[in-house]
């Protein structure tokens, strides 16, 4: 789930580690674009994590809300 965005990057929650590092795919009805996880930590419960995407090309911020996916078929919603 996307929790912020911005022209730069975004924020958003996972149930997973995703490694700083990973390169991420997103796309929005036509305009895709990729980000790459600069830092992540685990939320107060302790099952879900929150990370921080910086984007390869900067983005309008028209393209909210997108869809997140990973390399693998994983999909944030």
């Amino acid at each position: 789930m996307t929790v912020d965005i911005s022209h730069s990057g975004a924020g958003i929650w996972t149930d997973y580690a995703i490694k700083p590092g990973t390169v991420l795919h997103f796309k929005n009805n036509e305009i895709q674009n990729k980000g790459i996880v600069k830092w992540r930590k685990p939320n107060d419960d302790n099952m879900t994590y929150r990370a921080g995407v910086k984007f390869i090309r900067g983005l309008s911020i028209e393209l909210v809300p997108f869809q997140w996916s990973h390399y693998n078929p994983y999909f944030f919603n």
